[in-house]
């Protein structure tokens, strides 16, 4: 599995492409790496693809509640859903489901696909 970050500060922008064995570890190495960037100044982006080049919907929800600044328990009352739903389907324990993908759309303007 691949994880990418896509780094910006001052209009700079580079990118750092890393592949991890498993998907588990691609998840908290990118995730671990970002939250030192960001502690650093740096606007950080993370993506994580299997050699399919299929996103990884847990991520992509973990991304898109992170850019928009919510806790778990605050992006759980935008979406109707209580906040261990959220943990669970950002852990991957919990699949994300198409009409879940579809109010993540509704509510964030995020493509569903992405999600599923």
């Amino acid at each position: 599995m691949d994880i990418k970050l896509s780094l910006r500060r001052n209009n700079n922008a580079s990118e750092i492409v890393a592949s991890v064995p498993n998907g588990d570890d691609a998840r908290n190495i990118g995730e671990a790496i970002c939250s030192f960037l960001r502690l650093s100044g740096h606007e950080v982006e993370l993506n994580c693809c299997d050699e399919d080049g299929e996103d990884c919907p847990s991520l992509a929800l973990k991304c898109l509640r992170v850019k928009h600044d919510l806790t778990q328990g605050e992006f759980a009352a935008k979406l109707g859903v209580q906040q261990n739903v959220i943990s669970d389907m950002e852990r991957g324990a919990r699949a994300i489901s198409v009409k879940m993908a579809k109010k993540i759309e509704d509510v964030f303007g995020a493509p569903y696909h992405k999600f599923l």
